[in-house]
């Protein structure tokens, strides 16, 4: 039952979309917690998720797991479906197709690109995107480079440009960089690196778009008051970091993940300072960013008290629920009285 009211409730809300020529433009962006097939990708240490492994991972719980998915699209959605959809600790291109195309979701034609990862457990990074908002110009990975420098491999950075309804170019970079590890200082050498690489993207489609709109966002794996956003990402020219409200009000929930019953914001969106300003055709609906704190994707924490995010797994006890994380969501608005934001750019393959 909640498949199909979901399917006709997004189907409706797609032709709300359609029927709008003037209206916000929504970028969803989600850790998904684990989002693994059944099949062992060879080179990948993916065992505890096939169906002999620890967590037991089977084709009723996976699909299980991709319509709620799709049920927090629809959510997100409120009266229109996200327009683009960044989606971390997906396995592959199998499980992103069977969101698009097999889940609730199936009916609103996203398309998606993604990395092919070096990570060790196989965890890439996503994009889903609307072909009637946004008109894929080009798109690129770009690899950390972890190995030459002693790390284990990580999640490749996804940058993609496209052009909006109104004509202008929205570039967009998505990550999900290095785990804390249990805070050693290797890890934090390796997230630095991350956050340089990163860095280094926004400098290269800055300098080539002075004057463009450049959308950031992810699983940062760090607290915007940490050294990576300070001393890395927060010294390119104009790019700002948003901060962060929950997006129905409720003080309790003041982060996208929580651990040990404290909240910290480990998902975060920065633009660049066209969009920031506003003054152009596209710009930030509000100065915020929202943590989508609907209380189905909540349960209570009866060990440290309130609220935490109703995850999938707990170690190897299966919960049931959507994710370790919430999602976050920015709004962008696009108007016709203003000049475009950016300069047109011809499609390609490689970053700026």
């Amino acid at each position: 039952m909640i498949k199909g009211i979901c399917i006709g409730v997004l189907v409706f809300w797609s032709g709300v979309f359609w029927a709008e020529a003037q209206r916000p433009f929504r970028i969803l962006e989600y850790n998904v917690e684990n989002l693994f097939d059944l099949q062992h990708d060879e080179g990948h240490t993916d065992g505890e998720f096939l169906p002999e492994g620890e967590k037991r991972w089977n084709a009723y719980k996976y699909w299980k797991k991709q319509n709620a998915l799709a049920k927090v699209v629809a959510a997100v959605g409120e009266r229109r479906i996200p327009d683009l959809m960044v989606l971390c600790e997906v396995e592959n291109d199998t499980v992103v197709r069977d969101f698009c195309r097999r889940s609730a979701l199936r009916a609103l034609g996203y398309r998606s690109v993604q990395t092919a990862s070096d990570d060790t457990r196989g965890i890439d990074v996503a994009v889903l995107y609307q072909p009637g908002s946004f008109r894929l110009l080009r798109s690129d990975t770009i690899r950390v480079p972890s190995t030459e420098n002693g790390f284990e491999s990580t999640r490749d950075l996804l940058y993609l440009q496209g052009k909006l309804i109104s004509g202008d170019t929205l570039h967009l970079i998505a990550c999900h960089l290095p785990s804390k590890y249990s805070g050693t200082r290797a890890a934090d050498r390796h997230r630095r690196l991350a956050a340089r690489t990163l860095a280094a993207v926004c400098n290269s489609v800055l300098r080539k778009h002075p004057n463009g709109c450049l959308v950031v966002t992810g699983d940062f794996n760090a607290t915007a008051s940490e050294d990576i956003f300070r001393e890395e990402l927060q010294t390119v020219p104009g790019l700002h970091l948003l901060p962060t409200l929950a997006m129905h009000g409720d003080r309790s929930v003041r982060g996208t993940y929580r651990y040990r019953g404290y909240w910290s914001c480990l998902d975060h969106f920065l633009v660049s300072a066209t969009l920031w300003n506003s003054g152009g055709r596209v710009g930030l609906k509000d100065s915020v960013t929202r943590i989508a704190d609907f209380p189905f994707l909540l349960q209570r924490d009866e060990k440290y008290g309130g609220w935490k995010p109703f995850r999938t797994y707990l170690g190897p006890r299966y919960l049931g629920g959507y994710s370790d994380h919430l999602p976050l969501v920015l709004d962008l608005i696009i108007r016709d009285d203003k000049a475009r934001c950016s300069e047109s750019s011809s499609p390609g393959k490689s970053v700026p």
